[in-house]
């Protein structure tokens, strides 16, 4: 591993966040129930940008193409999952996901759709669509609480990348108040390290293109219609 990892120049980083987890097992929860969390944010625009596949060939000049056009409310209207796994199976029903909104790009009828998301999925309203340091400490409030209602004496790791916001000062001090221990992964090892962003993200992604692609597919103006009816 360590020869693989080396011919990136990725070694040390690695080796750096792997002794700190090593030491936290070997330490501070040796002979403990721990619980890990990876945190980690995604955008998520209301509308993705149509693929190849959806081109209309003018007649009179077959060299120009036009592509399904998606306005720029849609295409910028900023919205953010915020995910969490956990390595305990039993408990990832029970792991929050939120979801941040720009309010002032939602239609009252897309707003009583997010009221209605099923648990536990959450839809946190009135921002502007990002997660702020306010937020990110109430987050991690709602996650320290869920976890502690199925496993009170477990000890709480959370594994985030070093965003800005994870690493405010006032969240460092908000995760020694819950009593959370934290992980950092290094910059730009989430590839390596962050199973959100390596096996999660990507899919849901792909799904979400794939839903859009199919109802483009029924309009026949290669419009897709975000609600149903």
């Amino acid at each position: 591993m360590g020869l693989w990892l080396s011919g990136f120049g990725l070694d040390s980083q690695v080796r750096g966040f792997l002794q700190w987890t090593q030491w936290l097992w070997s330490r501070p929860f040796r002979g403990r129930e721990v619980v890990v969390v990876n945190i980690d944010e995604t955008p998520v625009y209301r509308q993705s940008e149509p693929r190849k596949g959806y081109v209309v060939m003018l007649a009179r000049n077959r060299d120009r193409s036009v592509y399904a056009r998606i306005p720029l409310r849609d295409r910028r209207g900023q919205s953010t999952l915020l995910a969490c796994v956990t390595n305990v199976p039993e408990l990832q029903k029970f792991m929050p996901q939120f979801l941040l909104t720009n309010d002032n790009n939602l239609t009252n009828a897309e707003k009583m759709q997010l009221e209605a998301l099923p648990s536990p999925v959450t839809w946190i309203r009135k921002t502007k669509g990002w997660v702020t340091t306010d937020i990110f400490k109430n987050i991690l409030t709602v996650i320290r609480r869920n976890i502690r209602v199925h496993r009170p004496k477990a000890e709480i790791l959370v594994v985030m990348d070093c965003a800005p916001v994870h690493t405010a000062r006032c969240v460092f001090t908000h995760c020694s108040l819950l009593g959370l221990r934290v992980c950092l992964v290094p910059s730009g090892m989430t590839f390596l390290c962050q199973p959100l962003d390596s096996h999660v993200f990507g899919v849901l992604k792909r799904i979400l293109s794939e839903l859009q692609e199919r109802r483009r597919r029924t309009n026949p103006l290669g419009i897709c219609l975000l609600l149903n009816g």
